[in-house]
């Protein structure tokens, strides 16, 4: 699957909550470093908080914490529609 990490997933298509997942984790893949996705999975995987996270990580924890604020910018562009910062899947 072969996307973009610019283009938002609901102007390339239309697409049903499986397929929305399966474009959304193709972008994780492709478009977030490694430290982001590490970051991701921790949290939302392994359901670590923020603080146990910057010392897994050996990182200030205002550093985890903004550099999750902006994944989830950067994914909530990629769900959302031009010009509308709030997401469409819960």
């Amino acid at each position: 699957m072969s996307t973009s990490c610019t283009t938002p997933l609901t102007k390339r298509k239309r697409a049903g909550k499986q397929q929305q997942r399966a474009l959304l984790v193709d972008f994780v893949k492709r478009c977030l470093s490694r430290e982001e996705r590490l970051l991701i999975t921790l949290h939302y995987s392994e359901a670590l908080t923020l603080n146990e996270i910057a010392a897994v990580l050996q990182r200030p924890f205002e550093y985890i914490s903004r550099l999750h604020q902006s994944i989830l910018a950067r994914v909530r562009r990629q769900l959302s529609p031009a010009g509308d910062d709030r997401m469409l899947v819960a």
